[in-house]
């Protein structure tokens, strides 16, 4: 993300943004005025944002077709969602494995970082034959970004369930924690401290990288929908720790939930109107951390102030979620019952549609931003095309600074 000029800056080293209308490429975040002074059509009417969330009627749409129209600057973006698809080995071979039958399951998807093929096809468990997570495909999970808990009954056995993992059980309740490094399998009778030391050690190395991947991710596509280079230094520099502290505050809810696994899945059952309550609330707050430059306190806080606010960011989570259900319905029939075939298909699939989804919410949420900012009659903000910015933002170019 280009950096955001100080209201003392100069005509230089201030906030441009452009625009496809004709006759407003002297747009400026310096109080709509272009270089040579003359007052831009645009800031006319500061108070009535030509596209402002409350006005639209299908900001989904609206912000989907955005994409679409820019979707030739923004496809090397897909390869961030193939790329994560296909690091999740163990998923990937257990989905191109042999299966009993097939199984339908619906993932209810609300918008998060890094979308990708597992967020809308559930991988059969360790063991499992091809049955899908019943959890998972109520929940949709908590998000791709987070590990997957899943509680499976087993018989008494001679070896762990799902062969090659960490941990296993001879009897009761297996908990496999899906990573994209490898499923640790945990149970009351294998839990000690070298699998509590391993589960440690992966995410902290995927926290670290999960995190990386998003600032790039996340701030380039905000860049590139304002016509900017995609700066892949600064982003890492100012984003990557927010990210961080995200992840941390994912995986740390997952690994709360495993003493509840462990005791009773029906725990876990009984918890997913609060996954799904928590996930409606805070989805737009990491996207927050770089079209508002938020920290990481202050977006959940305004993630939360949208979203009690209902509205378009109501509507939008509900397409949302409904197309994630539609496609993972057809999905994860296809991979089920054409193993390899499918995978391919869903990849094809899945890749554009994920990137799609996520530039969607990058532009919806600076729209969220933008018209926050004019209804708090906030100076220097260009509403309408989703690339104003408020003149006084902090200038991130150098330096670490409030940066979480």
């Amino acid at each position: 993300m280009d950096p955001a000029s100080r209201s003392g800056s100069t005509d230089g080293d201030s906030y441009s943004a452009t625009t496809d209308r004709a006759g407003t490429s002297g747009v400026r975040a310096d109080g709509g005025r272009d270089p040579n002074g003359s007052q831009s059509p645009a800031s006319s009417s500061p108070s009535a944002p030509a596209s402002s969330p409350s006005q639209s009627s299908s900001p989904f749409w609206n912000h989907v077709s955005r994409v679409l129209g820019r979707f030739g600057d923004l496809r090397p973006f897909a390869l961030v969602p193939l790329c994560l698809s296909l690091a999740e080995l163990g998923k990937l071979g257990r989905a191109m494995g042999p299966t009993n039958g097939f199984t339908i399951s619906a993932k209810f998807v609300l918008p998060e970082p890094l979308l990708e093929l597992w967020s809308f096809v559930d991988a059969p468990g360790p063991g499992m034959g091809g049955a899908s997570s019943a959890l998972d495909s109520a929940t949709g999970a908590a998000g791709s970004s987070a590990p997957a808990v899943t509680p499976t009954e087993t018989p008494p056995a001679s070896t762990p369930a799902g062969g090659g993992s960490y941990g296993g059980t001879e009897t009761g309740i297996d908990v496999p924690i899906d990573t994209p490094f490898e499923t640790i399998v945990l149970s009351p009778d294998s839990i000690g401290g070298a699998t509590l030391g391993t589960i440690g050690v992966l995410l902290v190395v995927y926290t670290v990288l999960a995190s990386m991947v998003a600032a790039v991710y996340i701030g380039g596509l905000d860049r590139r929908l304002r016509d900017e280079p995609i700066a892949v230094a600064a982003s890492l520099v100012r984003y990557t720790p927010r990210f961080i502290l995200y992840h941390a505050a994912l995986f740390g809810l997952v690994l709360l939930a495993v003493p509840f696994a462990l005791i009773s899945p029906l725990l876990l059952v009984l918890a997913i109107p609060v996954v799904l309550v928590l996930a409606y609330l805070f989805y737009a707050a990491p996207f927050l951390f770089v079209v508002a430059d938020a920290r990481f306190l202050d977006a959940l806080r305004r993630s939360y102030e949208f979203a009690t606010d209902g509205g378009a960011y109501l509507r939008f989570a509900l397409w949302h979620a409904g197309i994630g259900i539609a496609v993972s319905l057809v999905l994860s029939v296809l991979v089920s019952a054409i193993p390899v075939l499918g995978v391919v298909v869903a990849l094809a699939v899945t890749v554009p549609l994920s990137l799609v989804l996520t530039a969607a919410t990058v532009s919806f949420c600076r729209e969220l931003v933008d018209s926050e900012a004019i209804g708090a009659s906030t100076v220097g903000t260009q509403p309408g095309n989703g690339r104003g910015r408020p003149s006084d933002a902090p200038d991130y170019t150098t330096g670490t600074d409030d940066a979480i």
